[in-house]
């Protein structure tokens, strides 16, 4: 009897749990079939194409991607679209292949006729939807190009919000559509854009919360290095703004990243020029160094490698084997040369990895210019210090080691600090030095540190210091006057951007929409540009130029 009621309970519970995935089964069957008659009443899709679909989640919102192929192998157009679960079109793209003879004619129709087309088939696809819409425009297509393209952006209050947008291209010989992506944030809630400060008093504030700087920057014209000095904003006008209600500095968008190990490691190397051989300079032949070497004096690959093994910061023991090595020049400053070296430590029985360490030594003068080590991956390992203390630690390593280079540099608060969350131990830290030359800051040159707060130490180091010669800064205007050319030229408008959580949590485990709100702000408008003469005030963006990233 025990053993009947067992069972009877347990088909009972079965039962039950089978109902909610059969009604959500029902759910699905319905809003695939709403999004097939959507698509296929916006677009001509012949019955004969063979069909396929899938379903995709993102920000607990459903999306249902429709596919349909022609079955013909003599002509492989396809067509997809994706609509969201509330019936909302937010891509399409219409794959033809094209005759290559036939693109390297002019194009049919001029782009303002394409534009025109464009534009209809946004009335065609979301009526309504292009009185919320802002034209961008953007850089023409090249002769061999089958589309003109089209981004528009979304109005609220007549405002930009630039977060959100409408990208399409055509054909430029019929106007036919060929792709359309709407991307579009519909959980937010807008402020009203009224009794905002003046565009007077919004400047008055960005000069006092923001401002410009006199920085030299690096030009490579002529294939020769010079340093020229420019006004640039402080502040990097994609993530600060001026709040229009308060005017105080508010920081916004996308640039807030935790410092993962991971991340922080793969930016930190790229930036202390940890590179792949081919992307170092010009590889010498062994006739050729030879040459080099006793032109230029330079140490001996003996000589250079006890620099790396002697320097007690490095811990490179006899463990360490050194694998390879390069000596040729370094980019931009191909006149000098450089030893990589890169010794690695085998995985033994101690040990379930191999350890690393690359090691930059300039050839002739011997000093550590860059290294960059592994660092075992702790799962369970939590940060050691805060921001301070781990700076602390890198500047005694700097003045212990680099103090003639120490003297010279200013600490870019900025640039270390404005993508992470310096009130809480955060598990890395990049620290940025800026070379100064006659009050002004050489973003170009200077030391870079990243610091392991999770094993608590310094895995990588970069060292950038040109022989260059800077002119004078006597006749700049000014950061005053070249915020009055700034504001002439390019100007502060309103805009709407998203403010983020700055708990790196709740950033990253939930919707970016949940964790976002909308501020209204007086940005310098976008597209134009930043940098200015330090003795006019006049565009130099143009100058042909290079700079760390």
């Amino acid at each position: 009897m025990k053993r009947k009621l067992t069972l009877l309970l347990t088909f009972i519970f079965i039962f039950t749990l089978a109902l909610p995935i059969r009604g959500f089964a029902a759910e699905l069957d319905k809003e695939l079939e709403n999004a097939i008659k959507i698509a296929k009443t916006k677009f001509q899709i012949p019955e004969s194409y063979e069909f396929s679909s899938n379903i995709r989640t993102r920000n607990e919102k459903k999306y249902f991607n429709l596919n349909w192929r022609n079955k013909d192998e003599l002509d492989s157009t396809s067509i997809s679209v994706t609509v969201d679960g509330s019936g909302v079109i937010v891509e399409y793209n219409k794959y033809t292949p094209y005759d290559y003879k036939q693109t390297r004619r002019l194009p049919g129709m001029s782009k303002q006729d394409a534009r025109i087309k464009a534009e209809q088939h946004i009335e065609h696809i979301a009526p309504g939807l292009l009185k919320e819409l802002g034209y961008q425009e953007t850089s023409q297509s090249g002769i061999v190009d089958t589309s003109y393209y089209f981004n528009y952006y979304r109005l609220v209050n007549d405002v930009p919000f630039y977060n959100d947008r409408v990208y399409l291209n055509v054909n430029r010989d019929t106007g036919e559509l060929q792709n359309y992506s709407r991307q579009w944030t519909d959980t937010l809630s807008f402020p009203d854009a009224e009794d905002t400060i003046s565009n007077e008093k919004a400047e008055e504030a960005y000069i006092s919360n923001l401002g410009l700087r006199l920085i030299y920057k690096t030009s490579t014209a002529d294939d020769a290095l010079r340093a020229y000095p420019v006004y640039v904003p402080v502040y990097n006008n994609g993530a600060f703004g001026i709040d229009a209600f308060t005017g105080e500095m508010k920081r916004f968008g996308n640039s807030y990243y935790p410092a993962t190990t991971e991340y922080s490691k793969n930016q930190v190397k790229q930036a202390a020029g940890v590179r792949d051989e081919a992307d170092i300079g010009v590889q010498l032949s062994p006739e050729e160094l030879e040459a080099v070497q006793e032109a230029g004096k330079l140490v001996t690959l003996e000589a250079a490698e006890k620099i790396a093994r002697d320097a007690e910061f490095l811990g490179i023991s006899d463990d360490y084997v050194r694998e390879y090595y390069y000596l040729g020049t370094e980019w931009p400053e191909r006149e000098k040369y450089i030893y990589t070296l890169q010794f690695n430590k085998p995985a033994d029985d101690t040990q379930a990895y191999n350890e690393y360490i690359s090691v930059t030594i300039d050839a002739k003068s011997g000093v550590i210019k860059s290294f960059y080590r592994s660092a075992p991956y702790k799962e369970d390992g939590k940060p050691k210090y805060d921001i301070n203390e781990a700076k602390a630690i890198v500047e005694k390593f700097i003045t212990d080691n680099y103090d003639e280079y120490y003297k010279g540099i200013e600490y870019d608060s900025i640039s270390s600090e404005s993508n992470i969350d310096i009130t809480v131990k955060n598990n890395s830290y990049s620290f940025i030095y800026s070379r100064m030359v006659n009050g002004a800051a050489y973003p170009d040159n200077g030391i870079r540190v990243y610091y392991d707060n999770i094993n608590g130490n310094i895995t990588n180091f970069d060292l950038n210091w040109y022989d260059i010669t800077f002119p004078s800064v006597a006749d700049a205007i000014g950061k005053e006057a070249a915020a009055e050319k700034l504001f002439d030229k390019v100007g502060l408008g309103l805009e709407y951007n998203l403010e983020y959580s700055r708990n790196p949590i709740i950033r990253y485990e939930t919707s970016a929409e949940t964790n976002s709100k909308a501020v209204l702000l007086y940005v310098l408008k976008p597209g134009m540009p930043l940098v200015l003469d330090a003795a006019t005030g006049e565009d130099n963006s143009a100058r042909r130029e290079w700079h760390l990233p």
